[in-house]
């Protein structure tokens, strides 16, 4: 009866091992550790904050980064509207309403975890936020939604940094 009892304390001790070994070290993986600093690693940080707010989970930080960036996308594309009208305008009107359609495409791939799409579509945002200043670029002139795209363009470019935490 020891013998038994020695054994299955071996036996015991071996599985607590493995499992402990398995988990990477941790003693626990149900116990949630200190809040990850998911806007550490992006490169434009503060922007990312404000974005995400203190989020926390990978996919909900990373589907309020791309609702912020659509937000401000609808904004710039209202902006277009009322500088006027002309060709250059109007290609960014029209971009603008692409990158919205890439992005929504691109909330839908956070929820369906396809990280090849969610990266394709982000990277077809930030080429129809290129794509305006290009217009104005190609006549010679500053576009007057620099400052607008530039923001569109690093706002993206932390959702694409936010989405490697969803591996």
């Amino acid at each position: 009866m020891a013998i038994k009892n020695s054994l299955s304390l071996i036996f015991v001790a071996a599985a607590v091992a493995a499992g402990f070994i398995l988990l990477g070290g941790k003693a626990n993986a149900v116990t949630p550790g200190p809040a990850r600093d998911l806007c550490k690693e992006t490169d434009y940080e503060q922007l990312c904050r404000s974005a995400v707010k203190g989020i926390t989970n990978p996919e909900m930080a990373t589907e309020a980064a791309i609702s912020a960036v659509i937000a401000e996308t609808v904004s710039a594309k209202e902006v277009t509207k009322r500088l006027g009208t002309s060709r250059e305008l109007d290609t960014c009107h029209d971009n603008l309403g692409y990158a919205i359609v890439s992005l929504r495409t691109a909330q839908k791939n956070v929820k369906e975890r396809d990280r090849v799409s969610l990266d394709k579509n982000l990277g077809a945002a930030v080429s129809d936020f290129a794509s305006c200043d290009d217009a104005f670029a190609e006549i010679g002139r500053p576009s007057p939604l620099a400052n607008n795209t530039r923001t569109l363009r690093h706002m993206t470019s932390n959702c694409m940094a936010l989405a490697t935490w969803l591996d």
